[in-house]
């Protein structure tokens, strides 16, 4: 590839941690100095947000991520330093390198002098990508230290603080001007009145909310759960992918062993104590649960969504009606009408045709149909056809494997988690044995390497081993003696959960001429095998 053959591409990036490095805008001229000195054009400029990590693994890069799915054959991608690109080391350096080399493209860099064209770019890359992964370790190391030494000062280490606090000196004070009101709404929790209802009072008497706007009952709840709202320092334990728990733990108390809990550590002042803090907090939990379990049964409703009425809701119901330009519509079916005991007949309608009736574009033709039918119909087909399974078919496979993942979710957690180890270990033991036998890393520091990867392996191993696929009995379900009775006696939420085993969709179709009677053609249930 020889230069002035095709574009280029910019990518710059600073992070917070690191002191004297240069801006993006010095980045950014550099990069097109280097540029012109090719005889390439720059087509693009890609900008990480300031304060982007490359080394921290949970930690998004959309312009990077945009960049390698930019680039084209014969562009040449650069940026100031490796660094800029990762900090992850030789193996992110790696995957790089191979993303350019599959579209033909190249890697140079203004302060290394990397240009991946030469025959030693790989190991040169590699071995600073290494050096830049170690920095940003050390530094990673050095800021923990720090944010742990002021923890246990009693230091707050946030710039901004919980409604009704603020912040002084590092401490948590009481603020002049919003503590009375976070003290009443305090108040009105532990006297058990929900977020709502502190949320419309707040309202209704024009009291701004911790953002100088209106409150919600998500901002409401969001602040009394908040265990800095007792004075207490707090952390956010980081899950996979680098999300967050939905709300801030004590510190200490985000340990999953029990042994390494600790005594919350006080940063200043509350609003309310930590004692009244842990009542606020049970008080929505238990109004939640009881919420939830409004909504559907007990087996259902751990997560407290709003869950629809209909059985064929959801998404299970669709309609098979023509739209206007001949296509089926496939549109989700809603409800319509009143319930036959509230003076109504409910009729299941195309959610399509009721949206964009009247207002132009693609419009269904339009289907209804009772839901009383309806739902009779799709149950007593659901039980028969379970019943004329015979053994072997593969619907049985497909219930009884959905059925233990819904009542056996732990243990096939467990297992996926001890399989999905073993190829991660698996992995890093070829990736070793490639860095040994590239020179990359000497005997010694391999044999240690490999012995950690096989220790690791062999336990993971052993936990599969040991937790064997959980299986349940589906038998009650083909019986019909057995299955129509609890088919009856069971709730909107039980009977569509139980139709999700073995149907993909139930397919509504309109009526073919006015005044048409009940043709049970005019259901199609999609099974699932």
């Amino acid at each position: 590839m020889s230069d002035g053959e095709g574009g280029a591409r910019i990518y710059t990036r600073v992070s917070k941690f690191e002191l004297h490095q240069m801006s993006p805008q010095d980045q950014e001229a550099e990069c097109r100095t280097l540029a012109a000195a090719h005889g390439r054009a720059v087509r693009k400029v890609y900008r990480e947000e300031p304060g982007t990590s490359a080394y921290q693994e949970w930690v998004k890069r959309p312009e990077f991520d945009q960049l390698l799915s930019d680039v084209l054959p014969g562009e040449m991608v650069i940026s100031y330093a490796v660094d800029r690109v990762t900090r992850r080391g030789m193996e992110q350096a790696g995957a790089v390198l191979r993303v350019l080399d599959d579209a033909d493209a190249c890697l140079v860099t203004v302060a290394d002098g990397i240009d991946s064209r030469r025959d030693d770019a790989e190991l040169n890359i590699g071995l600073r990508a290494i050096m830049a992964r170690g920095e940003s370790k050390n530094t990673s190391t050095r800021s923990r230290r720090g944010i742990a030494r002021r923890r246990a000062e009693g230091k707050w280490l946030w710039h901004r603080a919980v409604y009704g606090l603020r912040v002084v000196d590092q401490h948590l004070r009481h603020d002049p001007e919003t503590y009375p009101y976070a003290r009443r709404m305090a108040d009105l929790m532990l006297s058990e009145h929900s977020g709502y209802d502190v949320m419309k009072l707040f309202n209704g008497e024009g009291i701004a909310s911790a953002r100088g706007g209106l409150w919600t009952t998500a901002s409401v709840l969001r602040i009394v759960t908040n265990p800095a709202w007792a004075g207490v320092a707090i952390v956010r334990k980081r899950l996979k992918g680098g999300k967050y728990f939905y709300r801030p733990m004590i510190l200490g108390e985000e340990m999953d062993d029990e042994n390494d809990f600790k005594s919350p550590t006080f940063v200043g002042d509350g609003v309310v104590t930590l004692e009244e803090h842990r009542r606020i907090v049970a008080l929505v939990e238990a109004r939640s649960q009881e919420r939830g379990m409004k909504r559907m049964d007990a087996r259902f409703a751990r997560s407290g969504r709003r869950v629809s009425k209909l059985l064929l809701g959801n998404g299970l119901g669709c309609c098979d009606s023509l739209a206007d330009q001949g296509e089926v519509c496939g549109s989700n079916v809603m409800g319509t009408g009143k319930d036959k005991q509230d003076g109504g007949s409910a009729s299941y309608t195309c959610e399509r045709r009721a949206r964009t009736a009247g207002v132009g574009g693609n419009s269904c033709a339009g289907m209804y149909m009772k839901r009383a039918i309806a739902d009779a119909e799709v149950g007593e087909r659901f039980i028969n056809h379970l019943a004329a399974c015979e053994p072997g078919d593969p619907l049985l496979d497909v219930i009884a494997e959905r059925w233990t993942a819904h009542e056996k979710p732990a243990e096939l957690a467990q297992r996926a988690a001890a399989e999905k180890t073993i190829g991660e270990v698996r992995k890093s033991i070829e990736r070793a044995e490639d860095a040994f036998a590239d020179g990359l890393i000497d005997k010694s520091g391999f044999a240690r390497q490999k012995s950690r990867l096989e220790e690791r392996l062999s336990a993971a191993i052993e936990i599969f081993k040991k937790t064997p696929v959980p299986t349940v009995d589906i038998s009650p379900l083909l019986d019909p003696n057995l299955s129509r009775p609890a088919w009856e006696a069971a709730s909107v939420p039980e009977k569509r959960a139980l139709l999700r085993l073995a149907v993909k969709k139930v397919r509504l179709k309109p009526v073919e001429k006015r005044n048409q009677g009940w043709d049970p053609a005019r259901i199609e249930i999609d099974w699932l095998a």
